[in-house]
C-alpha cells in the first residue's frame, strides 16, 4: 500500500511539474523585446543626429567663406536648465556687404566679450542665419562626439548581448 501511495504521489507531482513547467534545469533567461528595442534605437538616434550633424559640418565646410567678426551683441536664454549664451557677429562678406549673424551653437559658458574679433565661417548663400567659429571643435566637435557615443552605445550592447547568449546558451 506505501508503494502504491508514492507511485500515486509521483505522477501527481509530475503532472503538476508538467502543466506549470516545473525543472530542475536552468531556464534560459530572454531579454524583453521591449529592453532590446531600447537599446537598440537609444544608440541608433545618436547615430542618426550625429550623421545629420556630419552630413550639415561637411556641407557647411564646402560652401563656408572666413571673415573676421566682431562680437555686438550676445543672446542671453534663460530656463529651468540654466542660462545659455549666443554671440552675434558682425562681419564683412566677400562682396563688401555688412551683415550680423549669431553663432549656431549656444553655450553656457561664455568666451566672447563685446567688441572681441573671431575668424569666423559663413554660408554665402544665406549670410545672415548663421556663423561658426573657425575651430574644430566648432565645426566637428558635436557631430564627432554624438556619431561616436551612439556607435560605442551600439557595439557595446551588441557585444553584451552576444556574450550574455553564449553564456545562456
Amino acid at each position: 500500500m506505501l508503494g502504491r501511495d508514492r507511485t500515486a504521489t509521483e505522477k501527481r507531482e509530475k503532472s503538476v511539474a508538467d502543466t506549470f513547467e516545473i525543472s530542475d534545469a536552468p531556464k534560459k533567461r530572454r531579454t524583453p523585446r521591449y529592453l532590446a528595442l531600447l537599446f537598440i534605437l537609444f544608440p541608433l538616434i545618436f547615430v542618426g543626429v550625429g550623421g545629420y550633424m556630419l552630413l550639415d559640418a561637411i556641407r557647411f565646410s564646402g560652401v563656408a567663406v572666413g571673415a573676421v567678426g566682431t562680437v555686438v551683441d550676445v543672446d542671453v536664454h534663460s530656463d529651468s536648465d540654466g542660462t545659455t549664451y549666443t554671440p552675434i557677429f558682425r562681419y564683412t562678406d566677400q562682396d563688401g556687404r555688412d551683415h550680423q549673424a549669431p553663432t549656431h551653437i549656444s553655450s553656457s559658458g561664455y568666451d566672447y566679450s563685446i567688441g572681441s574679433q573671431e575668424w569666423i565661417l559663413y554660408d554665402p548663400g544665406a549670410p545672415n542665419d548663421e556663423v561658426r567659429i573657425d575651430g574644430v571643435f566648432s565645426l566637428w566637435g558635436l557631430p564627432v562626439i554624438f556619431t561616436s557615443v551612439g556607435l560605442m552605445v551600439f557595439f557595446g550592447f551588441a557585444f553584451g548581448f552576444r556574450k550574455l547568449r553564449r553564456n545562456h546558451a
